[in-house]
């Protein structure tokens, strides 16, 4: 049972790093959008 609860604080803690990475991402190629188009 711990096992499972490891895994899925886990999951939860890669999910929640995943989106802030995706918004920095997002961020990055807004930028460079914004260089590209000038």
């Amino acid at each position: 049972v711990r096992g499972t609860f490891k895994l899925k604080g886990n999951m939860m803690t890669i999910m929640k790093y995943g989106g802030f990475i995706r918004a920095i991402v997002n961020s990055l190629q807004s930028i460079d959008s914004e260089f590209l188009g000038e």
